[in-house]
């Protein structure tokens, strides 16, 4: 009897995967069919895709069309584009299948605390907004946001070995993994129940270097100086932060590159400039320090607050024109997300409150948004950099909701959860 229920187990978190892979599948795929887009980035990660495909190096054409290698973005999301043929329909597909993959692994992260917390913070996942815009989006979010929560959950399984090889792929499509695996060391030698696993810690640190080591060669020939795996971008969010920005404007990223500050000479290569950005972004800094703090203030919010912009996509519109010519759709559209993006944190951060007293045992779940809350306080910021940690802050906030419904959350367990006992040992983990 004993083993037929938990067969029974084993079988409905199997049908619970399909059935959300499925879904976040057809629901990503049925979007991005309707609202493909370029953004941003988007040129330059298909420039060097056609550029792998069409010379074999990675580079990017200049204005004069002269093709020039490069180390100004990640390797990772261009060579993925470029396995893709750069190809619209092949995106698409990939995209979606990568989204509905972490929406499992969300799932999977939410059965290291109960059954419940897995279901919601799934069903969060599957129709989070801007997670399904992204998606549809040629921007390297939804790649690097899989291979976090991959990584996050081998971690979470103490696979650590594994867990670093994850790390070290995402650090290819992003270099912010570098500084967060510091941060991890850091808090691994610093908060006492965490020391014990230090040297694990290490292992994750030293394989995510290894996998990631020949680009990070590679760039540093290339600069002739040590370059990890994106010498770019850092400028121009430095420099972008110092400037003071409506509390919520949706179209200051645009206007931000007419500004005369980002004028850089075009004979400097886009690594160059971005050190020019760097220098003159430290010198208001320094020259109105008062200044770049009111910024920061203003700017802030946006890491948490979401207006829905990358879900309308083409039928955007800016707040006020919306308010001013009556579209209401638009107005209640943007009110309902900036509300619900902000329920949405302080229900992840009652979560963290709600496992306070398994804090070490849950460091996988809140190391990674409290890092990026942190690195993000002198930076530029939009909505989206926060995107890759949405699958752990649906889980903290499953957590706090399942705390609501039972008192004794996690739920469903043979037995309670030891002050700090890591999580790997929940009953329901077994089953996994």
């Amino acid at each position: 009897m004993e083993m037929d229920k938990h067969n029974c187990e084993r079988l409905l978190i199997r049908f619970n995967r399909y059935a959300f892979f499925i879904a976040a599948f057809f629901v990503r795929l049925f979007y991005s069919s309707q609202n493909f887009r370029l953004a941003g980035d988007s040129a330059d990660y298909l420039n060097i895709a056609h550029n792998l495909e069409t010379r074999g190096s990675f580079a990017l054409t200049s204005a004069n069309g002269e093709v020039i290698p490069t180390a100004f973005r990640a390797f990772l999301y261009p060579f993925f584009l470029f396995l893709l043929g750069s190809n619209e329909n092949l995106i698409i597909i990939a995209q979606s299948i990568l989204g509905a993959a972490t929406v499992v692994l969300t799932y999977n992260l939410g059965r290291r605390i109960s059954r419940e917390v897995a279901l919601i913070s799934a069903v969060m996942m599957t129709f989070a907004p801007m997670t399904i815009a992204l998606t549809a989006t040629v921007l390297s979010e939804t790649l690097f946001m899989f291979l976090v929560t991959f990584a996050i959950y081998l971690w979470s399984r103490e696979r650590w070995k594994s867990s670093g090889a994850l790390f070290g792929l995402a650090a290819l499509a992003k270099p912010v993994i570098f500084p967060f695996l510091i941060f991890l060391l850091m808090l691994a030698f610093i908060i006492p129940n965490l020391r014990v696993k230090f040297n694990k810690y290490a292992v994750v640190v030293f394989v995510a270097l290894l996998v990631s080591s020949f680009w990070i060669e590679r760039n540093s020939l290339l600069m002739e100086q040590f370059t990890l795996t994106q010498a770019g971008g850092y400028g121009t969010n430095l420099l972008f932060g110092t400037i003071e920005t409506k509390a919520y404007d949706d179209s200051t990223g645009v206007t931000f590159f007419k500004n005369p500050l980002m004028q850089v000479s075009d004979e400097l290569n886009n690594s160059e400039k971005d050190k020019v950005l760097a220098a003159r972004a430290i010198e208001r800094i320094k020259a109105d320090p008062v200044g770049w703090l009111r910024a920061r203030a203003r700017q802030y919010p946006h890491l948490y607050l979401d207006s829905g912009e990358s879900f309308l996509g083409n039928h955007n519109k800016l707040f006020a024109s919306a308010l001013s010519e009556g579209d209401y759709f638009i107005v209640a559209f943007k009110s309902i997300n900036m509300i619900g993006s902000l329920l949405f944190l302080i229900l992840a951060l009652a979560g963290v409150y709600t496992l306070r007293g398994h804090l070490s045992g849950f460091f996988y779940l809140w190391s990674f948004p409290v890092f990026l809350a942190i690195v993000h306080l002198p930076l530029w910021i939009e909505a989206r950099y926060f995107l890759p940690a949405s699958p752990v802050m649906c889980v903290l906030a499953a957590a706090f909701i399942c705390r609501k419904r039972n008192e004794k959350c996690p739920s469903k367990q043979s037995t309670p959860l030891k002050k700090n006992q890591p999580s790997h040992l929940i009953t329901d983990a077994g089953l996994e």
